[in-house]
């Protein structure tokens, strides 16, 4: 929401608005309420001491289009926002073991290594990629899917982003958008991690860096060795749709990556990407690949807040309870665990005495 937008619903002036967020002047009680109504938050938000969960100095952006610096900022104050939750969190309750070397090496290799390091089946598809990096210490972000006019919804052309989160040990921190293809938000959590492995502390809104993290993608989730077993010659369509079922990627990846590892020629590249296109698949693909949500914070939550988790959310981070029930509805609740197939369940938190930080 700008200035602008918010001047307009609370019937102030826009310059009132300006000097409210820059510390020039305080609302009135009437005002406060009025802002507080608008923006989904209690009147405490604006008067709390604000939250110390540092995000690192800056968020790598997956973006289908170029996107205005007001929608960027408007996503980098949710993941604050659930940053602050996390880190409340934290305090109490121990989240899994960080597992998160960041080699420094060309994305192939690189990719391999973090197989290797998270314990994945050699030259195997992953059942569960989120499942994965919540197990191995990184927090998984779902941001929810908001009413069409809601003034929180967040812009859809930013389909994920990352970064180092400095309030629990340096953590790494991935968060995804609402989309409705399982096989891009796959994509692009494992772009993400590139971007986390590869160019921690470096400029990451770069063509280099973009392609470099799409190569790690690739290699995390189609390794080359195995693809050129998988992948045949005479790849169609027909025959992509089958190794999708199984690898759960889109078909537009199969058949890029049966380019890249050499198993077809680039003009038969050029012709299946031409049918894709005429059949209208390259937004909407056949055979349907299911959501990936992440389960580690809702857990947290519920070990914590027990049955009032909506409630008890919502005053710690001092936002109404309907924002609160909005934030947790995208995670996987423990009624609603992502299952894949045996041994794949996201992460749930050891059992027990939830121990303080030790």
């Amino acid at each position: 929401m700008t200035q602008t937008e918010l001047s307009r619903d609370v019937g102030l002036r826009q310059e009132t608005i300006a000097r409210f967020e820059n510390g020039k002047s305080t609302p009135n009680e009437v005002q406060l309420q009025a802002i507080a109504a608008i923006t989904g938050v209690s009147p405490a938000f604006f008067t709390k001491e604000p939250g110390q969960a540092d995000v690192g100095a800056a968020l790598a952006y997956r973006c289908k289009a170029r996107v205005p610096v007001k929608d960027k900022a408007q996503a980098s104050q949710y993941v604050l926002l659930l940053a602050e939750l996390v880190k409340s969190l934290c305090a109490t309750l121990r989240p899994p073991a960080l597992n998160f070397p960041t080699p420094s090496t060309e994305p192939e290799k690189a990719a391999r290594f973090m197989r290797t390091v998270f314990g994945l089946a050699e030259g195997e598809p992953i059942a569960h990629v989120v499942n994965v990096l919540e197990r191995n210490g990184a927090v998984v972000l779902a941001f929810p899917e908001f009413p069409e006019k809601s003034d929180r919804k967040p812009n859809r052309r930013i389909d994920a982003i990352s970064t180092w989160g400095t309030f629990d040990k340096d953590r790494p921190i991935v968060g995804v958008f609402a989309t409705s293809a399982g096989d891009r938000l796959r994509f692009n959590v494992a772009h993400e991690l590139g971007h986390l492995v590869l160019h921690r502390n470096l400029e990451v809104h770069t063509k280099a860096t973009e392609d470099e993290a799409n190569r790690f993608a690739a290699e995390f989730l189609m390794p080359e060795h195995r693809m050129v077993q998988v992948l045949p010659e005479a790849l169609n369509l027909g025959l992509a749709m089958e190794i999708k079922k199984e690898w759960r990627v889109s078909l537009q990846m199969i058949v890029r990556r049966a380019r890249d590892v050499g198993v077809i020629a680039d003009h038969r590249y050029k012709t299946l990407m031409a049918q894709i296109g005429a059949r209208g698949w390259r937004t909407n693909e056949p055979v349907q690949v299911p959501i990936e949500r992440p389960r580690l914070i809702r857990q947290m939550v519920e070990m914590k807040y027990g049955p009032e988790i909506i409630r008890e959310t919502a005053n710690s981070l001092c936002i109404t309870e309907q924002f609160a029930e909005e934030i947790l509805k995208p995670f996987a609740s423990a009624s609603r665990l992502d299952r894949f197939e045996a041994g794949t369940e996201p992460y749930e938190y050891p059992g027990g005495d939830p121990n303080q930080n030790n």
